[in-house]
């Protein structure tokens, strides 16, 4: 009997003989199997060309209308990580046979053979290969996340931590700056089990935690050491049958973001006297130190700020746990908050920030996903552009869709690093006209983003005049 709670094979069939379809399609349980069908080999070759992974145990057809059986094996092997298939011929042949697994079948099955006998064993034999093998890139995949994850946090947060636990619990590895922690930089912790770190404070806090994280459970906390504070991420790594294998811990110190906003609610009352004073024009001069302190606290906090939500954003795109949410939105009303929002960055370099964009129309796309694209867009113009330049939001309508671009009077963009811009995998950064420091994330983001909801992005750019992003959003019904 089934395990009821068992997910169903999927099986994709593509077969243009609807009675062979039905012949074999009938030995399928509807407990165990669920069957697609496609009849066209055109329409299979649309479908399944350029996908990366494909979850369905393919029975591919040779003789097919359109696009033969080996023309999308031969698409399948060009574009996709991992797919599964079994050959399906009428003509038993050693050389059919041999073409088909060159291009990554994993069976082949003729026609005339005992269907109701091996079929349905076929269809498992290769669903189980497939089910490990997808498990293995998943697992490859969340292990490259979590290097990548460790490489931007040591780059871009100079108090940066990463640790890394079996899940016997035993400390396996410990990097970034352990005086953070209040340890020493010569201590190696690594062979010890939490439960004998339990002496350094910021172990004892994380036990709990990390505990949560054998039963499966990720965890997100504020961590405070005395007067250090920590935004630490704690996640399970799986292996191949599903189990916790690893567990990975991220910490950032965010101590001056903190004391910035403990500065901040401080000096409310003062602030709100100050502007009294200004508005009475009484001289500000006794407080304009306290006042340029504290303006220059709230950029880091907003820096801060940005750089945290850019890095949370990426993890959760990398674990394609971020879904867009679209509605129809005012595109006048958010970029005229983000440019709100970066008008005190550009303030301090004398840059003008201009509105140009005229268009009421509506797009349908997630706001949330959007306003990030666009403060990343224009602090990212502000970052390159000298003192005394330009920014500018403008727009251009289209047919069916709109598209926004932020333009700016900065340094430009080399050839060779044009040539990376939004390139797969390829993740750099350079440091702005102010020798600002960025994480090289904030532009994946708005390529991720824009591309969710259904648009593109572009850039232009010549060297010593000026840079040119410009993105398209899906006009609203």
């Amino acid at each position: 009997m089934l395990d009821s709670s068992m997910e169903k094979i999927k099986v994709l069939f593509i077969e243009d003989v609807a009675q062979q379809f039905q012949y074999m399609s009938s030995e399928l349980s509807p407990a165990e199997f669920e069957i697609r069908w496609i009849k066209d080999g055109e329409e299979a070759f649309n479908e399944l060309a350029g996908k990366k992974i494909v979850d369905e145990v393919i029975v591919l057809d040779y003789i097919l209308p359109g696009k033969n059986g080996i023309e999308i094996l031969k698409a399948l092997y060009e574009s996709c990580e991992i797919y599964a298939v079994i050959f399906l011929t009428a003509h038993r042949t050693v050389e059919n046979a041999i073409e088909a697994m060159r291009y990554g079948a994993l069976d082949f099955f003729s026609k005339g053979a005992a269907i109701n006998t091996e079929l349905p064993d076929q269809i498992r034999r290769v669903h189980k290969i497939h089910t490990e093998r997808l498990e293995r890139v998943r697992f490859q995949k969340e292990l490259r996340f979590q290097e990548n994850l460790n490489r931007i946090i040591i780059d871009n947060f100079p108090n940066g931590i990463t640790a890394l636990f079996s899940n016997n619990l035993e400390l396996l590895q410990l990097k970034g700056s352990l005086e953070t922690l209040n340890i020493k930089k010569d201590s190696n912790l690594t062979g010890y089990l939490a439960d004998n770190l339990l002496d350094f404070p910021v172990f004892n806090q994380l036990l709990p935690y990390l505990k949560d994280a054998l039963a499966k459970k990720s965890s997100r906390l504020e961590l405070q050491m005395k007067s250090t504070f920590l935004d630490v991420s704690i996640a399970p790594v799986y292996d191949d049958l599903g189990q916790v294998a690893q567990i990975v811990v991220s910490a950032i110190d965010i101590s001056s973001r903190k004391t910035a906003e403990i500065a901040l609610q401080e000096s409310e009352h003062e602030l709100r006297e100050m502007n009294k004073i200004m508005i009475r024009d009484f001289d500000l001069s006794a407080n304009a130190k306290l006042a340029h302190m504290l303006t220059i606290m709230q950029n880091q906090a907003s820096e801060a700020y940005q750089l945290l939500e850019n890095l949370l954003n990426w993890a959760r795109s990398q674990r394609e746990t971020i879904v867009p949410q679209p509605q129809n939105i005012v595109l006048t009303e958010l970029i005229a908050t983000g440019l709100k929002a970066a008008q005190s960055m550009a303030i301090n370099k004398s840059i003008k920030l201009q509105n140009n964009f005229n268009y009421s129309q509506k797009a349908f796309a997630d706001p949330t996903m959007i306003s990030s694209v666009l403060r990343n867009l224009i602090s990212n113009a502000i970052k390159f552009t000298s003192n005394g330049g330009t920014v500018s939001v403008s727009g251009i309508l289209h047919d069916k869709f709109i598209e926004i671009k932020v333009a700016d009077t900065g340094v430009g963009i080399s050839d060779e690093n044009l040539a990376k811009i939004f390139k797969n995998g390829q993740h750099f950064t350079t440091y702005g006209t102010d020798a600002e420091k960025g994480s090289g994330l904030g532009l994946m983001i708005c390529k991720d983003f824009v591309e969710k909801n259904n648009g593109t992005i572009k850039v232009r750019s010549v060297q010593g005049k000026g840079t040119v992003f410009s993105f398209t959003l899906p006009l609203a019904d």
